[in-house]
């Protein structure tokens, strides 16, 4: 990282009055899984009855053998992805088997949250569905973070730790880290992973429900009147019925009426949705029918964006999910950009990362590579130290790394392919890395190689979070 990026980040951060961060926080227990561990479990579970561990994963976890079977497919097809847990009991079922883990931030707002106060963002603006003491502690070290809390009939911006409810549960993520290499054999089924993967399972209602405290809701044109930008994240973790009898799309419709308000009071407020993994269709289109026309950017990675095509019947889907290189995810990524009205479509994976973005969307091209460039720098730093980084650290930690061969590799063959558009923007896209395809622009950075990272969990939201704060000023 030259001294010169360092400098125009901090530059940049400076300039930023404040970002609101909602609507997933929570608590991750981190578990590294190890190969003789998941094997007693599976004899516990099955003893010696013939089980098929190939079947396609059922859509929530309502049983250990669901927990296993999910778990199974992320290392068989080497596809991270998450789930929702449905039965309390799974939920204490994972607690007796897997014992070793370690606790710290969760959520995509949580995470991202926390990245930018590492910045030094002057003020982060946070929703948190339950504010326990476990949860504020985690932000103990920040002075920039803030919750709005009624007091005396006035709304307060208060540091989490001001704002503990004692009789607020800890919301917890399990997140299962495995790492490249891990060997699964059992009967006739044997693999070895090629890549760190990551497994999460979640039991937590509020997020669910894309909660939001009235506090929040009543300091909503407040804070988007200080903001420059503001983040919505946690859909996917939404279901498809609820015990209170309440739908998704009145849970959805809540946050779209809440986003609406920060633009009434804030007409110049970006806003952008990071997208999740999400296995049912049908909720996939109830988010993106209801956010189109509403949010300006929307992010997602490699695995993320074939589900959204197959939500619409679209077949770009099969190619980007069977083969994942630039092209094809390229003309996917551009697919939801003709369809949409979004300004600006994101994908980040390990090995690179893209923009496509409409002249509309008031962000130079320059300054959208500089966005990749450093999200990719912020993911690399987490990645290598298992610790979120501030600008400095980032600087320290990631000149040692070496951009990915593979996300190389894959601008080459991108330019190529580009030259069906325009021959003379393929060759500019070879030297400056952005093309000008007329109704959109793309952009495009390799990532940095972490080949035996710390942590996988988190580094979409660390790439998001420093892509937003050179987007936001």
């Amino acid at each position: 990282m030259s001294e010169n990026l360092v400098n125009e980040v901090q530059k940049r951060v400076q300039k930023i009055e404040g970002i609101i961060c909602s609507f997933n926080v929570n608590i991750d227990v981190i578990h590294k899984l190890i190969e003789d561990e998941l094997l007693n479990v599976l004899q516990r579970i099955y003893k010696n009855k013939m089980i098929d561990l190939t079947a396609p994963p059922p859509t929530t976890i309502r049983s250990p053998e669901d927990f296993i079977a999910c778990l199974i497919y992320v290392i068989h097809n080497e596809k991270t992805a998450e789930w929702i847990i449905e039965n309390p009991e799974v939920n204490d079922w994972i607690k007796t088997n897997f014992k070793e883990y370690h606790v710290r931030i969760g959520g995509q707002a949580g995470n991202i949250a926390y990245q930018l106060a590492k910045f030094g963002v002057r003020k982060v603006y946070l929703s948190i569905p339950s504010i326990s003491t476990t949860q504020a502690k985690i932000y103990a070290d920040f002075q920039n973070i803030y919750v709005p809390v009624r007091k005396d009939g006035k709304i307060l911006l208060k540091h989490p730790l001001e704002a503990v409810n004692p009789e607020e549960e800890d919301l917890i993520h399990w997140v299962f880290e495995i790492p490249s290499g891990f060997t699964l054999k059992i009967e006739k089924l044997y693999h070895k992973t090629s890549t760190p993967l990551r497994f999460i399972a979640t039991f937590d209602e509020l997020c669910s429900k894309l909660f939001f405290k009235d506090d929040f809701e009543k300091a909503a044109m407040e804070l988007a009147k200080k903001s420059n930008y503001a983040l919505a994240s946690g859909y996917h973790l939404l279901k498809k019925t609820y015990n209170d009898g309440s739908t998704p799309s009145e849970h959805v419709d809540k946050t779209i009426a809440l986003i609406r308000s920060w633009k009434n009071a804030n007409p110049n407020i970006k806003v952008h949705y990071e997208h999740g993994f999400m296995h049912d269709l049908d909720l996939i289109q109830i988010v993106f029918d209801r956010i189109n026309g509403v949010i300006d950017a929307v992010g997602m990675n490699e695995v993320e964006l074939p589900l959204i095509l197959k939500a619409y019947g679209l077949k770009e889907a099969e190619k980007c999910w069977k083969l994942p290189n630039s092209t094809n995810l390229f003309e996917g990524l551009l697919k939801l950009y003709e369809i949409f009205g979004f300004d600006r479509l994101t994908l980040h994976t390990r090995d690179f990362a893209m923009s496509i973005s409409s002249k509309r969307f008031d962000v130079e091209p320059v300054d959208e590579l500089q966005g990749l460039i450093f999200g990719c720098l912020t993911a690399a730093a987490l990645a290598a130290t298992g610790k979120f980084c501030s600008i400095r650290e980032i600087a320290e930690k990631v000149p040692e790394l070496e951009n990915s061969t593979i996300g190389l590799k894959q601008k080459e063959v991108l330019s190529e392919y580009l030259k069906k558009y325009s021959h003379s923007e393929a060759k500019s896209f070879e030297q400056r890395s952005i093309f000008d395809g007329g109704d959109f622009i793309l952009t495009y950075t390799p990532a940095k190689v972490v080949e035996n990272p710390v942590v996988t969990v988190g580094l979409g939201d660390a790439f998001t979070a420093g892509l937003l704060v050179m987007e936001a000023s």
